[in-house]
């Protein structure tokens, strides 16, 4: 059985899951490269559209 992936990550946690600094993550969030979703002021990136822009798809 492969490994499940969530689907929802905290920027916090943006290092250590996508390798991305959270600085870097909130500078392509201001540039509309990548989508950030806030609860709160809780700040999420979905799994699948990081995925997506990691392997060079535009998940904006």
């Amino acid at each position: 059985m492969g490994e499940v992936l969530p689907i929802f990550v905290r920027v916090s946690k943006s290092q250590e899951v996508f390798g991305l600094h959270p600085s870097t993550i909130y500078r392509k969030a201001e540039r509309a490269e990548i989508t950030m979703h806030k609860r709160g002021s809780a700040s999420f990136l979905r799994v699948s559209d990081m995925i997506k822009h990691i392997e060079g798809e535009n998940s904006a």
